[in-house]
């Protein structure tokens, strides 16, 4: 894994990880916890909502 920090003290860049994801906020405050898309069971979906719980469960941790 790179650890450069290309973009300023404690940016995390995504890419450089395995997984990635990072554990840095990118968002407002007021718009943590906030969904804004809910994947249904057709075609590409399913792939995109298994991520997206894949993240959810992954940030639960951290």
């Amino acid at each position: 894994m790179r650890n450069s920090d290309p973009d300023g003290e404690g940016y995390q860049l995504a890419h450089y990880h395995a997984d990635k994801l990072t554990t840095m906020q990118t968002m407002p405050d007021n718009l943590i916890g906030r969904e804004y898309y809910f994947p249904t069971e057709e075609d590409h979906e399913q792939r995109f909502k298994a991520r997206l719980e894949q993240i959810k469960r992954r940030k639960a941790e951290h």
